[in-house]
C-alpha cells in the first residue's frame, strides 16, 4: 500500500517537475527530480529492481519513439525548440513506466480496462501539458485529442503486459492461495507462452 502511494504522488511530482521545469526555462530540473524518485524507487519499493529498471528504460525508449511519430505526423510538438526528443519528456515515460507495475498494477491482466483507461487518460495528461504551456496540439487540437486517446487506447494494454508479473513469487498472495489449494492452476500455467 506504501509502494503504490509513493508511486503515485512521485509519478505526479516527477511530471509537474519536468513541465514546470522546461516552461519555466530548467529543463533539467525535471530530469534531475526524476532520478532521485527513480533512484528511491528503484532502492526501498521496487520487488524486483533489476526487473524494474529493465521495465523503466524500455517503456521509456517505447514511449519516446511513440512521441517522435505522433510528432512527424503532426499530432502535438513542443512549445520550446528542441534537437531530436527532449530528455525532459523521456523522464516523464521513465516515471509513467514505474506506474505500470506501482499504482496501476491493478490494472495487470485487465486489457481491456487499461485500453480505455489510456484512451481517456493519455489526452488528458498531454492536455494538461498544453494548457501548461510544454507541449502544443495540433491546429485541429480534436484530431490531437482523437489521435492520442487511439494511441494510448492500444499502447496501454501493451505496457501493462510488459511490465505483468511473470513468476510466482511476484504474483499476488490470493494466486499463491489458489495455486497450492489445487483448483486446477499450476505456476507454469500462470506464465505467458513464451517463458
Amino acid at each position: 500500500m506504501l509502494r503504490n502511494i509513493y508511486n503515485g504522488i512521485a509519478f505526479q511530482a516527477g511530471w509537474l517537475a519536468c513541465v514546470l521545469g522546461v516552461i519555466n526555462g530548467i529543463p533539467m530540473l525535471g530530469p534531475t527530480v526524476v532520478a532521485m524518485l527513480l533512484g528511491v524507487h528503484l532502492l526501498f519499493f521496487a520487488h524486483d529492481p533489476a526487473r524494474e529498471a529493465r521495465i523503466v528504460l524500455t517503456v521509456a525508449l517505447l514511449g519516446s519513439l511513440l512521441d517522435v511519430v505522433q510528432i512527424k505526423l503532426g499530432v502535438f510538438s513542443f512549445a520550446q525548440d528542441v534537437w531530436l526528443y527532449p530528455l525532459w519528456m523521456t523522464s516523464i515515460w521513465m516515471m509513467f513506466a514505474t506506474t505500470l507495475s506501482g499504482s496501476m498494477s491493478w490494472l495487470s491482466r485487465r486489457y481491456l480496462m487499461a485500453a480505455v483507461l489510456g484512451a481517456v487518460c493519455g489526452p488528458l495528461s498531454y492536455g494538461a501539458g498544453v494548457r501548461l504551456g510544454a507541449i502544443e496540439f495540433a491546429s485541429n487540437p480534436m484530431w490531437s485529442i482523437l489521435a492520442l486517446g487511439a494511441v494510448w487506447g492500444l499502447a496501454m494494454p501493451g505496457l501493462m503486459h510488459l511490465a505483468a508479473p511473470t513468476s510466482l513469487a511476484a504474483e499476488p498472495a490470493v494466486l499463491r492461495i489458489l495455486i497450492r489449494g489445487g483448483g486446477g492452476l499450476s505456476e507454469r500455467s500462470l506464465k505467458p507462452p513464451w517463458a
